[in-house]
């Protein structure tokens, strides 16, 4: 199996790589659930923003469905698959709901999935042409997450979770989209092939 999840800050440009990522290996690519958890509870990001106990509401929504998605990923998708929501959804959360959720305590169940050997952390940082790019594209639905507060607070949240819970992950930097594929799939290739030796390695079954 092989598992990439993509993170990092709104308007880094993690959903354009896992795409990528998700065709080239030909692996299904999870959807976001967020679409999904603001239509059932019939009201959009603009309008929730302004109502504190509805926007935290919706937020843990979305953070308990993210981590359920990737919890039950390893056997629905026995293959592999690529997403770009993991923990900065845990972050985003922790900033939204002013602190509601145990930010600091993530679920052992997520941490222990990320270090799986066969799953590949993707850590997708800031960088300034392709944050003015997405705020050019932007209707005004992401505005508030592409400030460079917001991303500053969630690159350095989402480092945080990373580095305290030992969490290994590869981190993509710069604007050059073929350097940006060539270091997840250096990192990815790398995973497979462990894994296809580990096969190789296993006893033979005795006929």
């Amino acid at each position: 199996m092989l598992g990439i999840v993509f993170t990092g800050a709104s308007g880094v440009g993690k959903s354009t790589l896992a795409s990528w990522a998700a065709n080239f290996y030909g692996l299904p690519y999870l959807p976001s659930v967020t679409a999904g958890v603001y239509k059932e509870a019939g009201t959009t990001f603009a309008e929730a923003f302004g109502n504190p106990d509805q926007l935290r509401d919706i937020q843990l929504g979305i953070h308990n469905r993210t981590f359920d998605q990737l919890a039950d990923a390893v056997t629905v998708h026995r293959d592999g698959f690529v997403t770009d929501r993991g923990p900065d959804v845990l972050v985003y959360t922790a900033m939204m709901c002013h602190n509601a959720y145990p930010s600091r305590s993530w679920p052992e169940h997520i941490t222990g999935f990320l270090k799986r050997p066969d799953v590949l952390t993707v850590f997708v940082r800031p960088c300034r042409s392709i944050l003015e790019r997405a705020r050019a594209s932007d209707e005004g639905r992401r505005k508030i997450f592409l400030s460079d507060e917001w991303v500053y607070r969630v690159d350095g949240g989402i480092a945080y979770h990373l580095e305290t819970n030992c969490v290994p992950y590869v981190s993509i930097e710069g604007e050059s989209h073929a350097g940006r594929r060539a270091t997840v799939k250096r990192a990815a290739d790398a995973i497979r092939l462990a894994g296809w030796r580990a096969e190789a390695e296993k006893p033979k079954k005795k006929r």
